[in-house]
């Protein structure tokens, strides 16, 4: 028997509508009355902007300046509060000719379906439910069907949805949650969150063979995807996880892959019980053809508990160095770098090496839209390294450089935005290109990594992955 229930999901915002203020492409057309901006009551930040809505149907406007292109996102985020008498709003984009395109209740996306006075609800609206997927819009609006109501917005912003599961955030205190989103669809199976501190997991135990779950959504991830990244523990031995993807109508589509050894590092081989890995499993393992994606199924071969987090779709990725093939020709991701680290943990290599033995020189480029969040020089003439935030939960670090002179911190790149060129070092120079399943934090420019957590440092790989498996625009 099939059951479902609903899973809140984090994504942290991508681009921001209002972030303690009205981002530089938006304007306030809001009407009768332009919103005032909140200093008090805020849901994260410094400020909330206020709305009281005077007769029914008036409404907050948030116009793009120029039009917005949705490409490449799927939510809507907004942090909503009821400040004063019921408020039963509905929000909308309109296209470029200034009208409505669909109208939803936004109290169907409260975790409640209400929003009750005195208390911040985070919402997640999928622009596939306003009609507004990949197409250029030039307002998000929000209507009050009711008189003098007073309501607060905060942290309104686009975000991707590549993320299946990432566990639920802290970060925005244990009265607020996200959702509705993915559901958690299950077969002789029982499953809840564990968690220790502000990090959670998804605990799946079979009550009998081949029991598991499936963590599906109601509208397709958009875009190509290049591969599969899914972070697990198994708790017996015996035990083989399967995986496999669905279509938008929860049906699975293509081959059911087996999780073993072929998809770790030779160093972290054999595959233990009781231990987290992650996996990076190429798209086309599963597809031999570009197809809609609705989510991820997994099941486990015996009745033993298994455990999931941190799993999303990678998308496909511009190549980032010129004139060098895909091919690995120094350290590989996972291999041995440096031994006697930290109560004599092996030290294991977090990216892979790209060189063709040239001096130096080759230019380097992001390989994604995002934001340039750390630029500096490795001690021991190593070269500069940079660090970029991505949307979904991603982030790139290129490292080996000559001083970047064309890029700064707080910068936007996009896919060929020069970030600078390799570096001479011994024998040659060399591209270390890493890709971490994760927001920025000081880990993020970390090229090797103990074996086991030390002096501060986590246990490979950290949300590292092996970018061997992705496919590139480009390659």
């Amino acid at each position: 028997m099939l059951c479902a229930s609903t899973l809140l999901i984090h994504a942290s915002p991508r681009y921001d509508i209002f972030l303690d203020g009205l981002g530089a492409d938006w304007q306030d057309w809001s009407w009768p009355n332009y919103f005032t901006t909140n200093y008090t009551t805020t849901f994260k930040g410094s400020a909330a902007l206020q709305e009281t809505f005077p007769s029914p149907w008036t409404g907050v406007r948030f116009y793009a300046n120029g039009g917005f292109n949705t490409t490449g996102y799927q939510y809507l985020n907004l942090a909503v509060y009821n400040q004063q008498n019921g408020a039963s709003l509905f929000i909308y984009a309109m296209n470029m000719n200034g009208q409505m395109i669909m109208a939803k209740n936004l109290s169907d996306y409260s975790d409640s379906f209400t929003f009750p006075q005195g208390m911040w609800k985070w919402v997640r609206v999928p622009l596939y439910d306003l009609g507004c997927v990949d197409i250029t819009i030039n307002s998000i609006v929000i209507e009050c069907g009711g008189a003098n109501a007073t309501v607060l917005f905060d942290e309104v912003s686009f975000s991707s949805g590549a993320t299946i599961y990432e566990g639920i955030s802290a970060d925005y205190g244990s009265a607020v949650e996200e959702g509705p989103g993915i559901m958690v669809w299950y077969w002789n199976t029982s499953w809840w969150h564990e968690n220790s501190g502000e990090d959670y997991w998804l605990n799946v135990s079979p009550t009998a063979v081949w029991g598991g779950v499936q963590l599906q959504s109601r509208w397709a991830f958009i875009g190509t995807s290049s591969a599969l990244s899914v972070l697990f523990k198994k708790t017996s031995a015996a035990q083989t996880l399967y995986v496999g993807l669905t279509r938008t109508d929860g049906s699975a589509v293509g081959n059911i892959v087996q999780i073993n050894d072929s998809y770790l590092p030779s160093t972290l081989r054999p595959m233990q019980a009781n231990k987290w890995y992650r996996i990076t499993i190429p798209i086309t393992d599963f597809l031999s053809q570009s197809t809609p994606l609705g989510g991820v199924y997994l099941q486990s071969s015996t009745a033993n508990t298994f455990y999931i987090d941190d799993t999303k779709f990678i998308p496909v990725l511009s190549w980032p160095i010129t004139g060098v093939a895909k091919q690995v020709t120094g350290y590989h991701f996972g291999d041995h770098w440096e031994n006697g680290y930290c109560s004599s943990f092996r030290k294991l290599h977090t990216g892979n090496d790209y060189t063709d033995n040239a001096d130096q020189g080759r230019a380097v480029y992001s390989c994604m839209r995002g934001v340039v969040k750390q630029k500096y020089d490795q001690p021991g003439g190593w070269g500069y390294v940079v660090v970029v935030q991505h949307e979904s939960g991603l982030t790139t670090s290129y490292l080996h450089l000559n001083e970047p002179t064309t890029i700064q911190e707080g910068q936007e790149v996009w896919p060929g935005t020069l970030l600078g060129t390799t570096k001479y070092l011994s024998g040659g120079s060399h591209l270390h290109f890493g890709l971490r399943v994760k927001d920025y934090d000081v880990n993020s420019q970390n090229g090797a990594l103990p074996e086991s957590a030390c002096d501060g440092l986590p246990a490979f790989p950290s949300s590292f992955l092996d970018t061997e498996n992705l496919s590139w625009f480009g390659q």
